[in-house]
């Protein structure tokens, strides 16, 4: 066979695209970022006694101020407004908003909640529209993911979805939060072609922003380009034996030249220039030229080549059995042994492999007997170069399996088959077509083997299955007979008990005992237990009281086999507790009620839903047990809450009064040095006394220590001097409750 050969020459630029500018002069590739920033609680952990959000501010500040004026920004943060919401995400700063909004929205953030990390992302990405322009997004996280979402999975989303989406990621202090944060981390930097750095202070952080907020750099001047000679039809590529000459389109000089090689691969000016090849072996050559651009380029060159192939494979085989082809041909990318009926045009076929998967290689014939052709197919332009003909002979299969058994019974058959790899042996009905099954077993599983029957009695048939071409080989008929159970239980118990249920039934792998509302269908229920769990079983009642069905339901169709009645009364609870208390305080509450598993306690505002509270206490740690008073004066309510369904049982008001407390020190103290403090207060779990500045909100501080290490206390006093405050800081709410200035001198040398 003979063909021309065609040169094709492919540009890739190997540096950043050049930069396109806007209509207001901004350039979107360098200077359009949205910085993501982790306002979660966690953020007032401290470095080397400085809080994480602090040092955040002042690395921020001073990137902002370094920064070309032609970078666009924009500032999205989470956590900062709620604690325990994993929707707490907003954008502070639009894209180009200015330095010093950007600056003042950073400096009020105030740690609070989750890491909605993920969500976080996705939302700047939005602001970005990433699905239409080029968006990248440097978030800075000091821990991993705490709202259900998988960094991994939404880093592939945008990267697959945007028009060219990057993420860089700065792990800040990420010595305590563990190997999952980095790894999260990483994969969401790495997934987008990201930049993933960590930081453990100051200085680190400041290294890595100004990193990965950098402008890109310029272009080169040159591009690669790459040049084959090849088929002029789309055939194999010429990989040896060719001379390349580049020369300028212009000027005519010598860009590129190489010896004897296929491929090539050169770096030349862009533009269009004057390409020849030339092969050694006859001189035969051409000329075209490549138009060096992100596009690439091509020219047809007048070389002749001769291709061949042959095939070398068995006359006869088993219809549906891989036979070995042994093959000779060029070998090109894609190209591929067919099998096709001996009439079928050159292109269609019923089977292939790709030579690249070795030679000899496997051809998988067709399961229907008859006669075919073996087929080497050149891909680019589906020319046969070689055919060998085969004939696929009949293959035969066996069931023997019982002729009646229960209705959704395992039943044991054996068989004889080809065992073709995915071969299968099915239950169905007898009308049903050849591909349509109830249930089925892979042939591989062994022999003999198990298949579910249907747990709807009736007549069915045992199948086998060739897997290529859905066809049945043998089949067997069999009758299933209905099956039945019975449940026992008390006409009524209390709402949300553990009820005891006595049952029968066949017990099929993941039947279950339900209790469901009269009037639901049987695939709906309240709760469940599956029937493996023992005889009797416990099964948890709902906890409103009212009528409901114990149901023995066949998992496989979900289908309710036995059925009995039942009343659930109502359960009682009260409550015993002073009426009055100091706010933050521990209370003392007596209780009585049904005590279930998970059942507990809570103090809320009166206004609050059932589910929603202060603080709580489960039922199992006692009675009388301990619930944790908000430190904010008011009127509450403790509550005894079932925690099946959030309901309360119980509720009683208690009003919480304000506790006082002092700090006493000196009017001075030098800068660097510790100075004694004496405080009053409820000392309560956790209290502490700050020195902060004094505009600084009751979370900040300079330095703190514990109420817990009694009156007097030292306190470290800050490098600066300046004026501060010395506090008394109740933990809970982070309230300030007693104040007292202080003037922080300069240090004696």
């Amino acid at each position: 066979m003979v063909r021309s050969i065609l040169l094709s020459g492919l540009a890739a630029v190997t540096a950043t695209h050049a930069i396109a500018q806007d209509e207001s002069g901004a350039t979107p590739e360098n200077g359009d970022a949205i910085l993501v920033l982790d306002a979660s609680g966690s953020m007032w952990g401290q470095i080397d006694g400085e809080p994480k959000i602090v040092i955040a501010r002042e690395v921020i500040s001073g990137l902002l101020d370094s920064l070309p004026a032609e970078r666009r920004l924009g500032l999205v943060a989470y956590g900062h407004n709620r604690k325990g919401d994993c929707g707490d995400i907003e954008t502070l700063a639009g894209i180009g908003a200015e330095r010093e909004a950007i600056r003042t929205a950073v400096q009020s953030l105030n740690p609070k909640g989750k890491t909605p990390l993920s969500a976080a992302v996705e939302k700047a990405a939005g602001d970005l529209k990433f699905t239409e322009d080029k968006a990248t997004v440097i978030l800075v996280s000091d821990g991993e993911e705490t709202c259900n979402a998988d960094p991994c999975a939404v880093a592939e989303a945008l990267e697959k979805t945007g028009v060219d989406f990057t993420a860089h990621v700065v792990g800040f202090d990420l010595g305590s939060a563990g190997a999952e944060a980095e790894q999260q981390l990483r994969c969401l930097a790495e997934n987008t072609g990201g930049r993933f750095m960590t930081a453990a202070n100051a200085e680190e952080l400041t290294e890595a922003l100004v990193e990965v907020s950098a402008a890109a750099p310029e272009p080169p001047a040159n591009v690669k380009v790459q040049l084959q000679a090849t088929d002029q039809d789309g055939g194999p590529v010429i990989t040896e034996g060719l001379l390349w000459t580049v020369t300028h389109g212009a000027s005519g000089d010598v860009l590129f030249e190489s010896e004897e090689t296929g491929r090539v691969e050169a770096e030349i000016p862009k533009g269009i220039h004057d390409v020849r090849v030339e092969r050694v072996s006859d001189g035969a050559g051409a000329t075209g030229e490549i138009n060096a651009g992100p596009n690439g380029g091509a020219a047809t060159l007048p070389i002749v080549v001769a291709v061949e192939a042959t095939l070398d494979a068995p006359e006869t085989a088993p219809a549906g059995s891989d036979v070995r082809v042994a093959w000779t041909g060029p070998d090109e990318d894609n190209d591929y042994i067919s099998v096709a009926r001996a009439d079928a045009d050159d292109d269609e076929y019923d089977g292939y492999t790709r030579t690249r998967q070795g030679n000899p290689l496997a051809v998988t014939l067709p399961d229907e007997p008859g006669e075919y052709e073996l087929r080497y197919v050149l891909d680019k332009n589906r020319d046969v170069l070689a055919r060998a003909a085969i004939t696929a002979q009949p293959v035969e299969a066996t069931i023997s399996a019982p002729e009646t058994a229960d209705a959704g019974a395992t039943v044991r058959v054996e068989w004889t088959g080809p065992d073709y790899d995915n071969d299968y042996i099915t239950v169905a009905k007898p009308d049903a077509e050849d591909r349509e099954y109830e249930n089925y077993t892979r042939t591989r599983q062994g022999n003999p083997l198990e298949v579910k029957l249907p747990d709807e009695p009736g007549d069915y048939e045992i199948r086998y299955v060739v897997d290529q071409s859905d066809t049945v080989l043998a089949r067997q008929a069999i009758s299933t007979r209905g099956v039945e159970a019975a449940i026992n239980v008390p006409e009524t118990a209390p709402a949300g008990s553990a009820l005891e249920v006595e049952w029968t039934g066949p017990d099929y792998d993941n039947d279950y005992i339900t209790v469901a509302q009269p009037d639901a269908e049987d695939r709906q229920y309240e709760n469940y237990t599956r029937t493996r769990q023992g005889n009797p079983l416990s099964l948890r009642l709902p906890d409103t009281p009212g009528k409901y069905e114990i149901r023995y339901v066949l998992d496989q169709s979900n289908t309710v086999l036995a059925r009995a009645a039942i009343q659930t009364t109502a359960v009682e609870a009260t409550l015993s507790f002073p009426d009055t208390a100091p706010a933050g305080s521990d209370l003392e509450v007596e209780w009585t009620g049904p005590d279930y598993n998970n059942d507990y306690l809570t103090v809320a505002r009166p206004d609050a839903e059932d589910r929603n509270y202060e603080s709580y206490t489960r039922t199992r740690q006692g009675n009388p047990l301990a619930v944790k008073l908000p430190d904010e004066p008011g009127e509450y309510e403790i509550r005894y809450i079932l925690d099946q369904s959030n309901t309360a049982l119980a509720r009683g008001t208690v009003r919480t009064t304000p506790v006082d407390g002092t700090v006493t020190a000196p009017e001075s103290a030098p800068a660097g040095g510790e100075t004694e403090v004496e405080w009053t207060g409820p000392d309560y779990n956790n209290d502490y006394i700050t020195i902060a500045r004094q505009d600084a909100e009751g979370r900040h501080y300079e330095s703190y220590t514990r109420t817990r290490r009694g009156s007097p206390l030292m306190l470290d006093m800050p490098d600066e001097p300046g004026e501060y405050e010395i506090r008394y800081i109740l933990d809970q709410s982070k309230t300030i409750l007693a104040r007292t200035a202080i003037t922080v001198s300069e240090a004696e040398e």
